[in-house]
């Protein structure tokens, strides 16, 4: 079985690299065509053993100016396309398999060279309108209509698509694909020490993430009173406007003390630490998808409270998680409440989630999915 797996832009390299590397100890022959991006590739070509042509995007990657990399990389993708497609029809690989759509327009033009050489096409949909979007760009809604199968990382992105695309999306869930990170770190899981109560929003600060609603939950539990002790952590490389916003803020109020703050890209034992150093996780997105967090949380037995968006909210259970509608009233509740069973989770129950969305179910899955394209049962 020979498959070409696409995620020109290198989008989510954190969750590529994990699949790509089991799949092919699963006897999978799978090449990745991507690029190699300004921040976390280089990790994961030196920590993971993956077949990798980083054609896509030369040149564009060169250029520092974001507005003028974008460009280049739209003119350019045309071209890059035809590239693909001759690399297809010289390898011939039984299955193509898009984990992102980089220009829908162009890649409905391959889609549909691929459908005429009969060749199955398989796209991944983190979200059903991608990401720091606010429609379907052109072409996209095309492509998905032109896919064999569609993998849906949560089952509410799933429940967005039109009824006569139901029958060829298969949930497949994020799963832990930070396995090999966490194995790397010595996992401490001892008690915080001091009496402060820290919640720590971590990742890529983006204004969806619901930031600022965080900020300001946790300015309202002070002023009342509530949590005197609360602190709060905000770890990650932040959008330039939503930074000023929360500096801002935090002048304002005072809050200096308050929030820790780091604005940069992080490796994993630095954020691995953090959690570490944190209470509770809070994804408060205000919308999104889904996100390899929760696992990391999970396995430090840190307890999430989670939006009620989209799949956010089917990363975890009643039993390690604490659920909201990304609003400042619901934060606050949920912090209290969590501060009020924070005694009462039990280390079996993050370790029995982990154990039903590992690595290695997500690989018989889409395993299973090639499998069964080339075998011949295709949907109409």
């Amino acid at each position: 079985m020979k498959v070409f797996y696409v995620d020109a832009n290198a989008v989510t390299p954190q969750y590529n690299y994990p699949i790509l590397e089991s799949l092919q100890k699963e006897q999978v022959d799978i090449t990745l065509y991507s690029t190699v991006n300004r921040y976390i590739s280089e990790y994961y070509i030196d920590n993971y053993d993956v077949q990798a042509d980083y054609f896509y995007f030369r040149i564009a990657n060169k250029i520092k100016n974001q507005n003028l990399r974008k460009l280049i990389k739209v003119l350019s993708y045309p071209f890059e396309s035809m590239k693909f497609l001759k690399k297809v029809k010289k390898i011939k690989p039984d299955i193509v398999h898009y984990n992102w759509l980089a220009v829908p327009i162009f890649d409905l033009l391959i889609i549909k060279k691929l459908k005429k050489m009969k060749i199955p096409v398989v796209i991944t949909r983190h979200d059903f309108i991608p990401h720091d979007l606010k429609r379907l760009p052109y072409g996209d809604m095309h492509c998905l209509a032109l896919a064999d199968r569609i993998i849906c990382l949560s089952n509410a992105v799933k429940n967005l698509f039109p009824e006569n695309m139901q029958k060829k999306i298969t949930t497949i869930t994020h799963g832990n694909t930070y396995e090999k990170e966490l194995k790397r770190f010595q996992i401490s899981k001892a008690k915080k020490g001091n009496s402060d109560l820290k919640v720590l929003l971590i990742g890529n600060l983006k204004p969806y993430k619901g930031a600022l609603l965080l900020l300001q939950a946790v300015k309202e539990l002070l002023t009342e009173n509530i949590i005197p002790e609360i602190k709060l952590k905000l770890i990650g490389k932040c959008d330039p406007g939503l930074l000023k916003d929360i500096e801002d803020y935090i002048s304002e109020h005072n809050m200096d003390n308050i929030v820790e703050r780091v604005y940069r890209f992080i490796d994993y034992d630095e954020m691995f630490n953090h959690v570490i150093d944190s209470n509770v996780g809070i994804l408060p997105y205000i919308w999104g998808s889904q996100s390899g967090l929760p696992y990391i949380f999970y396995a430090f037995d840190k307890p999430l409270i989670l939006s009620n968006v989209s799949g956010i909210s089917e990363q975890g259970n009643e039993k390690i998680s604490l659920i909201i509608e990304p609003n400042i009233d619901q934060i606050k509740k949920a912090i209290i409440k969590y501060k009020e069973m924070q005694k009462k989770y039990d280390p079996q129950d993050f370790e029995d989630y982990l154990s039903m969305n590992d690595l290695n179910t997500v690989i018989r899955e889409i395993k299973s999915m090639y499998n069964e394209l080339i075998g011949g049962k295709l949907n109409d």
